[in-house]
């Protein structure tokens, strides 16, 4: 009981406010060009990182998840220009977390929520 109490914890804990602060690179990419999102880690946590940017009216880019690395170690995670390439004009980039859940025998304890924990824009030029 005591593992979910602090699951419960963590996951608002980051709900509550943005946990990361991530660089779009480039931030003003062409409509083919892929994005890279760069934070460091400020929390020691067990899970996995992933990003989406969406646009109105346009597709969503969702990258490949990444495991979280130690504290204070630098993430990259890779978006894709979707199927068309990028929409010209201002993306919004989020990034994810979804915490690793581990409960002891015999309980099942479930999965885990991702929760955004950090976003920035880039803008896409014709």
């Amino acid at each position: 009981m005591t593992g979910l109490f602090v699951l419960s914890a963590v996951l608002l804990g980051a709900a509550s406010g943005e946990r990361v602060h991530p660089v779009a690179i480039p931030a003003r990419p062409a409509p083919a060009e892929r994005v890279v999102l760069r934070f460091r880690t400020r929390d020691a946590t067990d899970g996995v990182y992933h990003a989406e940017a969406r646009q109105r009216g346009c597709d969503t880019a969702r990258g490949r998840g990444l495991t979280a690395p130690r504290k204070g170690r630098v993430v990259r995670l890779k978006l894709s220009p979707p199927g068309g390439g990028w929409c010209v004009g201002e993306h919004r980039a989020t990034v994810y977390f979804k915490q690793t859940v581990h409960c002891p025998q015999p309980i099942q304890c479930g999965d885990s929520v991702e929760v955004p924990v950090g976003s920035t824009t880039f803008t896409v030029q014709a």
